[in-house]
């Protein structure tokens, strides 16, 4: 063993194992990016990538910390102003122009302001309108109209988004974030300002802040496209070559100093669950040299075993429904690393208990080989994953300049990258650990109430003792390797091919299955396979078992390993599980690699065929759900919507709320019914992975067509809807500084669901919401982010649509108003021009899509459809639907006949 934080560490880390690679040498920047400067000051930055796609970005150096006394959050309203128009684009045009591109507001056109920067995005699909984009920074240069009835507008946006993210009482994580900063300069800086500042905030007085820092030597513009140099240097000077230079300097970056940080103990809100965290304030952000780099690579793996450790130890402590995550951010050109565990308060002491003694341990003994290498598994797949999309590539480059770091040439990358892996052996990382867990710590735990303060800080002390002694030896849970594997194969019976690498194979006892063989996804092998029937296939009286079902047949075991083991099984080898039921489908879905796919898929012939079903495990879901309700049931949303269901549908459908009593009365038999209705009928399956077809159709035929599978009957998805249903319903909540409204919508006429219907309702979507942020955030400024959402299942068998806004208690009315309005719009019509705005951002979205995202949509498609061709190419459906096709749905979405439900929670 090594003594805490031991000088050792210094002197083997880098010999042992080690190769002629020097770590102090400096990093070669990527010279694929090129820089270049005007006569006055403002600096670009470009990078040519082959496609369609072109991303932008306006960097100001403006932030927080150059706001005076009463200039509170005048760096960030500037921002939203950027959006109101200017010399080249009047009020909204910006926002509409690029909206017509596929460009939609708050996703690929945005922009934010911290302490440092104002930072603006765009984000093309194509690269047409590329100089249309600069002209608009130009417009935000020195353009910007700033006018008095313009900004008097925006400050009600302004302090909604103010309420949304600074909300009173204090969430507990903004509290523990203020304590990390407190005494810095950042302190009294926060981005949003204050009430009282924003609301005194006059136009004058921001044009003279306007003036004062939006100068082009404080300015960078970065693209990242299919352009050349010279394209790009002759449009930069053209359009900001004029822009008159300043005097202001460029202001200094603030970095956050390294220093011990108390011990915390704060209340949480209604809305938060309780927690532990264990925060590192660790070395600066700074990348320049290999052995800087090798740090940051070699702190993902460690954060990786910790994650894994923690994992693997709350399935042996019986406390799987803690949940745990190790992650890592940039603050101020520091690093902090944060290991944080959620929980409710019965399991408070074990779960914070268990993380700091799986700490100590970790850096007292430090870990197996077995979990090394299933932790370097995961992270040489995301550290050797390199941004592709220009969208990525800018970003990334904005963030290496604010943390201070180089972007390295993509050879010598590579190259340390091998080095790099070549030096991760057992007793090197061990030392690693070691040293890393060693550093000094902040110990912060949340509370119900304030007067359990002291007894948490008592906790955190006596926590904090124990981590500083020596640790006792960790007892492992090991997993039997012992998983049985059928012996038998079954038989695929039919096989067609779809595309180059595409097939679908019919398997003997009516399993289909998609094999989509992509060498992306490198050694990673993804599946989902699902059927038809989720909840609505039960009867009323097993809901609450549909409900907690999955998580009994997963945590329960499978096989000869019993719940702990099974869960170590999985996560040693980095393998994914995971049964669920839906509204209106269930299924697994299962992730794994190459290598191990077979113990995966025996895993998941075992669940199919012969659960495992113990009854600990049965009430700790039974009490973990019921837990829930109760909670859900407090909060805000929660009142709001148990109102609505109650008030919308009948008693009978797969949204009835399930009551805390019925969830304590399950048995094992109840979630055996659920398996024996859901998990033994015919599915089908979308796989990708890059094996070859004849490996994956073996495996299939071992591990699936083996399993006896039986018809579901066609299921009813019909939902009962309450015939007596009140139009208007007022809950009482405890926010005094907030009302919510929501409107909902529903309509009968969706029993001819079919793909041109979705396709239109994906279409209506983004008009409605469009229309909701014209007029209830820009027209009237009543809400920061109001929305539109689709809350019908697929194959649901009735339209379920909502409109909600956060707002002043004093304008509720005028929200409901507005929402008013909205509808009877929609049922005045939808113009060509919206359609065209709303099909370019669903050609964005696709254009996007991952192959996650792929395998999901084809299974969609299948599934509800029988149609899994649309999948692979959904940007087809989308374009075949007219602007009248999208009016006859209005129509039946909010025509005269639809019911209308207005629910509103506000202050008692």
């Amino acid at each position: 063993m090594l003594a805490k934080g031991s000088l050792l560490f210094f002197l083997v880390l880098w010999m042992s194992g080690c190769s002629t690679t020097s770590l102090d040498r400096a990093i070669e920047p990527d010279n694929q990016w090129h820089s270049g400067q005007l006569s006055n000051g403002l600096r670009y930055h470009f990078k040519h990538v082959e496609g369609k796609a072109l991303s932008l970005r306006m960097r100001v150096h403006v932030g927080s910390l150059q706001e005076d006394d009463g200039q509170q959050g005048y760096a960030h309203f500037i921002e939203h102003m950027a959006f109101q128009g200017g010399r080249h684009f009047q009020r909204h045009q910006a926002v509409d122009f690029f909206a017509q591109q596929g460009v939609l507001f708050g996703e690929g056109l945005n922009a934010s302001t911290d302490y440092h920067y104002t930072i603006y995005k765009l984000d093309l699909p194509e690269h047409y309108h590329w100089q249309s984009g600069l002209r608009w920074f130009r417009d935000i240069g020195d353009g910007l109209s700033l006018d008095h009835y313009a900004v008097e507008r925006e400050k009600g946006i302004v302090l909604s988004e103010h309420r949304l993210k600074m909300p009173e009482p204090k969430p507990y994580s903004l509290q523990a974030y203020e304590a990390i900063i407190h005494e810095t300069p950042f302190s009294n800086a926060h981005a949003l300002g204050t009430h009282s500042s924003i609301s005194n905030l006059t136009a004058a007085s921001l044009r003279a802040f306007y003036h004062t820092w939006y100068q082009p030597q404080l300015t960078d513009i970065t693209l990242v496209g299919d352009l050349t140099l010279e394209q790009v240097q002759a449009s930069i000077e053209s359009l900001f070559g004029n822009w008159r230079q300043g005097a202001t300097p460029r202001p200094d970056f603030v970095s956050l100093e390294r220093r011990e940080l108390a011990d915390f103990v704060a209340q949480i809100t209604i809305d938060e669950a309780q927690s532990f965290s264990v925060v590192l304030l660790r070395d600066e952000t700074t990348i320049g040299t290999f052995e800087q780099r090798y740090r940051v690579w070699q702190e993902a793996l460690l954060r990786r075993l910790i994650a894994q450790r923690l994992e693997s130890e709350r399935y042996a402590r019986d406390i799987p429904h803690v949940e745990v995550a190790v992650t890592d951010m940039a603050l101020f050109r520091r690093k902090l690393d944060v290991v944080d565990v959620v929980f409710t308060e019965d399991d408070r002491q074990t779960a914070s208990q268990m993380t700091m003694q799986v700490l100590a341990q970790l850096r007292d003994y430090g870990v197996s080989e077995a979990e090394l290498q299933t932790a370097l598994l995961f992270v040489r797949e995301a550290i050797e994953t390199q941004p592709m999309h220009p969208s990525d590539i800018a970003d990334e480059w904005l963030r290496a300049h604010r943390d201070n770091q180089i972007i390295q040439s993509p050879q010598q990358r590579q190259a340390d990258l091998d080095e790099f892996f070549r030096r991760q052996i057992q007793r090197n990382v061990n030392r690693a650990m070691n040293f890393y867990l060693s550093n000094p710590m902040m110990l912060s735990t949340s509370v119900s109430e304030l007067a359990n303060r002291d007894a948490r800080l008592r906790d955190l002390a006596v926590w904090r003792s124990a981590y500083e002694m020596q640790s006792p030896m960790p007892l492992q849970v090991t997993a039997s390797s012992d998983v049985t594997h059928p012996a038998t194969y079954g038989e695929i019976v039919s096989s067609k091919w779809l595309a180059d690498n595409m097939t679908l194979w019919q398997l003997g006892n009516g399993v289909e299955a998609i094999y989509i063989q992509d060498p992306s996804m490198a050694a990673n092998v993804h599946m989902t396979m699902a059927a038809l029937g989720g909840l609505a296939a039960l009867p009323n009286e097993q809901l609450a078992a549909g409900n907690a079902a999955a998580d009994v047949l997963m945590l329960s075991g499978v096989d000869k390993l019993a719940g702990a083991h099974a869960l170590s099984f999985l996560h040693q080898r980095g393998i994914t599980v995971t049964p669920f039921i839906q509204h209106t489908q269930h299924g697994v879905e299962i992730k794994a690699n190459a290598y191990n796919v077979a113990d995966a898929l025996a895993i998941t012939h075992h669940l199919l065929t012969s659960p495992r079903l113990d009854e600990p495990v049965l009430t700790l879901v039974k009490n973990q759900l019921s837990q829930e309700v109760v909670d859900y049931a407090e909060t805000p949303f929660g009142q709001l919507n148990h109102a609505m269901v109650k008030n919308v549908f009948s008693e009978g459908g797969f949204y009835d709320l399930i009551a805390a009593e019925e969830y304590q009365q399950l048995t094992l038999h109840d979630i055996e019914s659920v398996h024996q209705s859901l998990f033994t009928t015919p599915f089908k399956w979308v796989i990708q992975a890059n094996l070859p077809q004849q490996e994956m159709a073996s495996l299939l035929k071992r591990y699936i067509a083996t399993i006896p599978m039986v018809s579901l009957e066609k299921v009813a998805f019909d939902l009962p809807l309450n015939d007596q249903f009140a139009s208007y319903l007022s809950v009482k909540g405890d926010r005094p500084d907030s009302a919510l409204v929501m409107m909902d919508f529903q309509s009968t006429q969706r029993s001819l669901y079919d793909l041109q219907t979705l396709a239109a309702d994906q279409l209506l979507l983004q008009v409605v919401k469009q229309r909701l942020f014209n007029t209830v955030r820009n027209r009237e400024g009543l809400d920061y982010a109001p929305n539109a959402l689709l809350l019908s299942p697929d194959s649901g068998g009735v339209d379920l649509w909502q409109l909600y806004a956060k707002v002043t208690p004093n304008d509720a009315e005028q929200v409901e108003v507005v929402f008013g309005e909205i509808l009877t719009s929609l049922r005045q019509g939808i113009t060509e021009k919206e359609l065209q705005r709303a099909r370019a951002h669903l050609h964005t979205k696709l254009d996007n899509a991952s192959v996650e995202d792929l395998r999901q949509q084809i299974m969609r498609y299948w599934l509800h459809f029988d149609s899994y061709a649309v999948g692979f190419k959904p940007r087809y459906l989308i374009d075949s639907i007219t602007v009248d096709d999208l009016n006859r749905r209005a129509n039946q979405v909010f025509g005269i006949g639809t019911k209308q439900v207005t629910t509103v929670l506000e202050a008692k």
